[in-house]
C-alpha cells in the first residue's frame, strides 16, 4: 500500500510540475500546489489506513471465528467423550448384572445354592428312595413361583442357552401348597463368574459385545461372556471358561 501511496504521489507531483512549468510561476501558484499535492498525500495516507484497519479487522475476525470453531470442536469432542465413557460403564453394569444373574441362576438350579429352605417342612420326597427331592423355598426376597423364576432367566440369557435353562428350571423348581420347592437331591457343581471387580468388555458394536470378567477362580479360570439386545435388554447369547 505505501509503494502505491509513493507512486500516486510522485505522479501528482510530476503532473503538477508539467503543467507549472509551461509559464512562470509565483509564489502563489507554487503554495497551491504545495497545498495540493499536501492534500493528495494526507488523502491517499488516509484511504491507506482504511484499507489496512479493515484488513486487520477482517483478520481479527476470521481469528475470532476460528477460535469458535476450535472451542465447539473441543466442546464436542469432549461431549462425544463423556457419552462413550457412560455408554461403556452402561455395557459394563449391564454385563455384570446378566452374568451375576446367571450365576444364582445355575446354583439355584444344581440344588438350591443359595437359596434358605426348610427340608423339613412338608419336603416332595422321590418316590423311590423316600429321600427328600425337593425342600421348600422360605426366604421373603426368593422367587415364590416358576414363572417368576422363568422371567429371570428371560432377562438374563437368550437362544439355545435360555432353552436350556428353562428346561432346567421345569426339573428344578416345583409349586406345591402355595409354595416353591426346589430340587436338591441330584446337587453338583456349576460355573461361576467372578465380577467383583467388573469385566473387560471387547467387540462392540450396537448390536452386541463381549465381557470377560477380570476374576477368576481355581476350578473354572476365568468367564466370558458374548451379548446381544433381546427385548430392550442386553443378555447373555453364549459363555465359555477357561484361560483368557
Amino acid at each position: 500500500m505505501k509503494k502505491n501511496t509513493m507512486i500516486f504521489a510522485a505522479a501528482l507531483l510530476s503532473l503538477c510540475l508539467t503543467a507549472c512549468g509551461t509559464e512562470p510561476s509565483t509564489g502563489t501558484e507554487d503554495s497551491a500546489v504545495t497545498t495540493a499535492v499536501t492534500e493528495a498525500l494526507t488523502t491517499a495516507d488516509a484511504d491507506e489506513t482504511t484499507a489496512e484497519d479493515t484488513e486487520t479487522t477482517a483478520a481479527e475476525a476470521e481469528t475470532a471465528d476460528s477460535a469458535e470453531e476450535e472451542a465447539a470442536e473441543t466442546t464436542t469432542a469432549a461431549a462425544e467423550d463423556s457419552k462413550d465413557a457412560a455408554d461403556t460403564k452402561a455395557l459394563e453394569e449391564a454385563a455384570v448384572e446378566a452374568m451375576k444373574n446367571l450365576n444364582t441362576l445355575q446354583g439355584w438350579m444344581a440344588g438350591g445354592a443359595g437359596l434358605e429352605i426348610d427340608s423339613a417342612d412338608a419336603p416332595i420326597r422321590d418316590e423311590q428312595s423316600g429321600e427328600v427331592k425337593y425342600a421348600k423355598i422360605t426366604a421373603a426376597d426368593a422367587p415364590q413361583t416358576v414363572a417368576e423364576v422363568e422371567e429371570l432367566i428371560g432377562k438374563t440369557v437368550t437362544g439355545e442357552l435360555k432353552d436350556d435353562l428353562l428346561a432346567s428350571c421345569a426339573n428344578a423348581f416345583k409349586e406345591q401348597d402355595g409354595a416353591l420347592y426346589v430340587e436338591i437331591l441330584s446337587a453338583h457343581g456349576f460355573h461361576k463368574f467372578e465380577v467383583e471387580d467388573g469385566v473387560t468388555l471387547s467387540e462392540v458394536t450396537d448390536k452386541g459385545f463381549t465381557a470377560t470378567a477380570k476374576g477368576e477362580n481355581n476350578l473354572d479360570g476365568r468367564g466370558k461372556a458374548t451379548f446381544v439386545k433381546d427385548g430392550g435388554n442386553w443378555v447373555i447369547d453364549s459363555y465359555e471358561f477357561g484361560e483368557f
